[in-house]
């Protein structure tokens, strides 16, 4: 590569990122035309662009610049109002000069470039005229003279128009002289230099109210440095051969330990882990270089379709590794495609349903569990679940058993169907059922999942989950059948460990045929991972346990049966090899620290393989907390009516008093500090309906109680204290008189001691008094 293509190629690489300012700017712009700030920012990024492509002798594209900077110039003076004309026609101009970047990327040239009128198009507007004028103009047959008379202001357009080329032509020599006063010191002649140390910025006086903002972008300039993707990635792949170099000295000093060498051992490892954290954050970038291409994308496919669209964007800042917000452009993009198009209804459906006319969709991305999540939700007609799993019948995606057994989150699992279309009939935008399958496999390919949820009338919610990185991740080491297996920490939710000869104390029940482990009231599907890995092997005896990591599979848990539990550490993720590629229970491989292979497993893909996401997902979700197994241990506790209740003792994570004084109402909710947090309180028999009503008078008042006692109910990743009048005792659960339920939030009563007790629906009461705590997890 000789030292001029580098400069042109710094030179694309800027103007690009000054296009993109100017796209956003743009659509900004038809919110409010009389932001002279923006109309600047606009003006003096394409000035940059004609000055330096000058510099180099790019004619062509210097002579279109500057026919747009005339009619940013006379916005910016007030001479003219900005049309929704100009604005399309400034947004082609745009899209012309990627095309000759991509063209002078390739050979160094802007040879070969179509700008078809563009120029012409643009000093039309100058003018004040619409394109209409020109339009005309260029169906003028000047060999008809009727047609002349007739329309004398067209042949007269024509003129201005032959004269506005010639003057774009005669201007190059009045640039030459106004940018050789600008620029300090004088450029030479516009010629092609044989080397030249960097491109030169040519930038004009700048306003005084943008100093501040320029002195921070030089400030910006001046920290910071291009650097090659390639030497990016070289950097990254030697960093990750000194990791796995880093963990064999390190396995191997810890198992033959050396006064010398355990010191050194402990130092290179430290070094080697700040080394690889800030290797890695250079490929670390913002989602907002995806996100900023979205405004003028919006635009496009709203006017496409004839419809009002206002985009929402919130956390740009959120980082990613590069490689990763290259994979999903394209598959962010078609889901804002899909939403404009046939997400969000045309002005009149809304305004017959008593929306806004201009529909709304919202992309929010943030940090979770070690995952980015993007979030891309509209507040359109929704999708009617019934009519998908019709069209997909239809289609013969699925059979009539399989329609009539589908749950609604089942159903719209079905849209990621090849060949599956909500749209009523196929458009240039979409239609054509090829859209959302290649979605989700693109995301699944980098080891994420993607959920749509939709209620019909409201709008659609499609939900992305990405890992942070794939190149150095931290993973738990696995033995099953004798090898090793590494599992990603970004799925592992926790470790349980089993007694074989305490059968009671595993909690297995067979429903249906499946295994599931009973976790704190919830059932967990059970996946055994010899299974997955032979399965044409003879099934062993599923009814004794040993250990299971718990995985997280999209919003489906379950749990991992293996053979045996290792040691954690930090794995260089390598692809997989051609013939293994199609195996989805792989998701690369790796060298261990005795520098042995390993296969690192996907937990989604071993989730599509065992089934996770038919039956035995929707048999956890069909036995609710009455269905528990007998003589369970329950915690016993008094209500502020002196009643008696239970629930079981597994969804109770502590038992805590609080002095009164430290309860705090935060609008209108009792609140605690706890643990480093601030936790709801719950009376929990508010949460019921009084049935005594009589008894009134018996009620104890929470506010005149000097301590209160608390049972704290945590989903993994928030708690909730519920409020009782007192803690009485542990039982185990009596079921010869299990009697119906005595009101709504009770699932039956019993006889405890002599008493009659109320087993409390704990879940559907917790959802009641915090209807998103499930879904916080």
């Amino acid at each position: 590569m000789n030292e001029m293509h580098e400069i042109l190629l710094e030179f694309s690489a800027e103007t690009r990122e000054n296009l993109l300012e100017v796209e956003q700017a743009l659509v900004q712009l038809e919110d409010d035309p009389s932001d002279v700030e923006q109309i600047t920012i606009i003006f003096r990024a394409i000035h940059t662009v004609k000055g330096t492509c000058g510099f180099f002798g790019f004619d062509a594209l210097e002579r279109v610049t500057h026919v747009g900077e005339n009619l940013l110039s006379a916005l910016r003076d007030g001479a003219l109002s900005l049309t929704k004309e100009m604005t399309s026609t400034l947004l082609e101009l745009v899209d012309v000069i990627r095309r000759f970047m991509d063209r002078i990327e390739e050979t160094d040239s802007e040879a070969g470039v179509d700008i078809n009128n563009l120029p012409e198009r643009l000093e039309i507007l100058r003018q004040g005229k619409p394109l209409s004028v020109l339009r005309q103009a260029e169906t003028v047959e000047l060999e008809d003279d009727e047609v002349i008379e007739a329309k004398p202001e067209v042949v007269e357009a024509k003129s201005e128009v032959v004269e506005a080329k010639s003057e774009v032509i005669e201007a190059k020599s009045e640039v030459v002289e106004v940018e050789a006063e600008i620029a300090e010191p004088p450029r030479p002649a516009p010629q092609r230099p044989p080397s030249a140390p960097s491109a030169p910025r040519v930038e004009p006086e700048p306003a005084p109210e943008h100093g501040e903002k320029k002195a921070a972008r030089v400030k910006a300039d001046a920290e910071s440095v291009r650097v090659t993707t390639h030497l990016l990635d070289q950097l990254v792949t030697l960093v990750g051969e000194l990791v796995l170099t880093r963990n064999q000295i390190v396995q191997r000093v810890e198992a033959h330990p050396d006064q010398v060498l355990t010191p050194a051992s402990q130092r290179l490892n430290l070094i080697a882990s700040e080394l690889q954290e800030a290797v890695m954050k250079t490929r670390m970038q913002p989602l907002s270089t995806v996100f900023n291409r979205f405004p003028r994308l919006v635009r496009d496919v709203a006017q496409a379709c004839d419809k009002q669209v206002q985009l929402e964007v919130k956390g740009g800042e959120t980082e990613l590794d590069r490689t990763l917000i290259e994979a999903i452009k394209d598959p962010l993009t078609h889901i804002l495609r899909n939403a404009i198009d046939h997400g969000v209804e045309d002005t009149k459906r809304r305004a017959a349903a008593g929306k806004p006319e201009v529909g709304r969709v919202l992309v929010t991305a943030y940090h979770k569990g070690g995952f980015v999540n993007i979030d891309i939700a509209d507040d359109g007609g929704g999708i009617d679940a019934r009519r998908l799993k019709e069209k997909a019948l239809s289609a013969g995606l699925i059979t009539g058993d399989q329609l009539a057994r589908f749950s609604e989150r089942e159903a719209f699992a079905l849209i990621f169907l090849p060949g599956l279309s909500t749209a009523g009939a196929v458009t240039n935008v979409s239609g054509r059922g090829v859209g959302m399958d290649v979605v989700r496999s693109k995301v699944e390919a980098i080891g994420g999942t993607v959920e749509l949820t939709s209620t019909l009338g409201e709008g659609t919610t499609i939900k992305l989950k990405i890992p942070l990185t794939l190149a150095i991740v931290p993973a738990l080491m696995i033995r099953c059948d004798g090898e090793r297996y590494a599992i990603p920490q970004s799925n592992l939710q926790e470790l349980l460990r089993f007694d074989p000869s305490d059968k009671d104390k595993q909690r297995l029940e067979n429903i249906g045929g499946a295994w599931y482990h009973r976790l704190r009231g919830q059932l967990l599907p059970l996946v055994y991972l010899r299974h997955v890995l032979h399965p044409d092997q003879p099934r062993v005896d599923q009814s004794q346990v040993h250990q299971v990591v718990v995985l997280q599979a999209g919003e489906q848990n379950y749990g991992l049966v293996v053979d045996g539990v290792q040691d954690s550490q930090e794995i260089v993720v390598k692809p997989l090899d051609s013939l293994l590629q199609k195996l989805s229970i792989y998701g690369g491989t790796m060298i261990t620290g005795d520098g042995r292979a390993a296969l690192i497993l996907d937990p989604v893909g071993i989730a599509n393989q065992a089934a996770l996401s038919a039956k035995q997902v929707r048999v956890t979700r069909q036995v609710d907390e009455a269905s528990v197994t007998k003589g369970q241990i329950l915690l016993l506790v008094g209500s502020m009516t002196k009643g008696r209740m239970a629930f079981p003792l597994s969804m109770v994570s502590r038992l805590e008093e609080f002095e009164r004084d430290k309860v705090e109402v935060v609008g209108g909710r009792r609140s605690v500090e706890y643990r480093g947090e601030i936790m709801q309180l719950v009376n929990l028999s508010e949460l019921l309906p009084e049935r005594r009503t009589h008894h009134r008078h018996g009620v104890i008042d929470v506010d005149s109680l000097e301590r209160l006692s608390v049972v704290v109910h945590s989903n993994g990743a928030r708690n909730i204290g519920l409020i009782v009048g007192q803690i009485i005792d542990t039982v185990e659960e009596d079921t010869r008189t299990r009697g119906r339920p005595s009101r709504d939030g009770v699932a039956y009563t019993f006889v405890q001691d002599g008493h009659i007790t109320e087993f409390l629906s704990l879940q559907s009461l917790v959802e009641k008094a915090e209807p998103d705590f499930y879904e916080a997890q």
